[in-house]
């Protein structure tokens, strides 16, 4: 049996814990006044943003479990979804400053979650 590599652990873990922390911050998200005039200045109304955001959190806490897991298709399916999330943060909130931060922090854990110690754990009949 493969051991989990301590990367794709922490990075799983970093995932599931940021879906509750966004599952609390969505049912906040209606009532805050600060939100609401950000979001006002949005070209997508608010019921969009939360929908994308519980989609969000459904993805992360099904990646994050996959990756637990060694499923091969969580990390692709982890990555697609951040490239989606950054191109919708990108058309409805452009702070460039905050997608540049983002960008940098999604090709950090791609490159661990890709690395060749990753890659035989997802995918343990190629490394045997």
């Amino acid at each position: 049996m493969q051991k989990r590599p301590t990367s794709v652990t922490v990075i799983a873990w970093f995932v599931i814990i940021g879906a509750l922390f966004t599952i609390f911050s969505l049912f906040r998200l209606r009532g805050n006044p600060m939100t609401a005039r950000m979001l006002a200045h949005s070209p997508v109304p608010i019921s969009v943003h939360l929908g994308f955001g519980i989609v969000g959190v459904i993805v992360a806490l099904v990646t994050g479990y996959g990756m637990l897991k060694g499923y091969p298709w969580s990390r692709w399916l982890y990555i697609g979804w951040s490239v989606i999330g950054l191109l919708f943060s990108l058309l409805t909130v452009p702070i460039i400053s905050v997608m540049v931060i983002s960008i940098l922090f999604l090709a950090v854990i791609a490159f661990f979650l890709f690395r060749p110690v990753a890659n035989a754990w997802f995918n343990p009949a190629v490394s045997s």
